[in-house]
C-alpha cells in the first residue's frame, strides 16, 4: 500500500510503499516501546511503598527477578 508522507516528514520522499504488516509491526513497537518503561517505574514504586530492596535474593544487591 503506499501511504502519503505527513508534511514534517515529507522532506525527503513524499510517499512511502508498506506492507500493511510492516504498518502494523512499526505502530505496535512505537506503543510497547513508549509504554514499557513504566512497569519499572512501577515496580520501583511498589519496592519503595513496601521498603524492600530486592525482590529476590538471586543475584545480592540486585532489584531481583520477577517470576509467575
Amino acid at each position: 500500500t503506499t501511504y502519503l508522507m505527513p508534511k514534517p516528514f515529507s522532506l525527503l520522499k513524499r510517499t512511502l510503499e508498506l506492507y500493511p504488516f510492516q504498518l502494523h509491526s512499526l505502530v505496535l513497537s512505537l506503543f510497547a516501546s513508549s509504554i514499557g518503561p513504566f512497569g519499572g517505574f512501577f515496580a520501583s514504586g511498589f519496592k519503595r511503598a513496601f521498603r524492600i530492596k530486592d525482590f529476590a535474593a538471586t543475584i545480592p544487591g540486585h532489584g531481583g527477578f520477577v517470576v509467575k
